[in-house]
């Protein structure tokens, strides 16, 4: 969208080069003609999209209390707190976002 931070579809029709002076039919076709580099993921992301995981492969890493308390208290370290609704709302960790 250039440097806008927002646009109007009378603004786009007024004034983007691939819409200016074209048809329906001749937009369409020349979007259709265009060809995207397709990225390397794309074909696995595709197919993980479509069917589905059997399990996020995220490694959980747990600590206990005392380095808890030691990695929030440390200088330049955010500690962001990622646990379930259910378990954020039965005590927020202290010093944590």
């Amino acid at each position: 969208m250039a440097d806008r931070e927002f646009s109007t579809v009378a603004h786009e029709f007024d004034n983007n080069p691939a819409l200016l002076n074209s048809t329906r039919e001749e937009f369409i076709a020349k979007k259709v003609r265009e060809q995207h580099v397709q990225p390397p993921y794309f074909r696995n992301m595709e197919k993980l999209n479509l069917e589905g995981v059997e399990h996020w492969p995220v490694q959980r890493n747990y600590i206990n209390q005392q380095t808890l308390q030691e990695y929030s208290e440390a200088p330049n370290r955010v500690l962001v707190d990622i646990r379930s609704t259910e378990a954020y709302l039965a005590g927020h960790i202290p010093g944590s976002i």
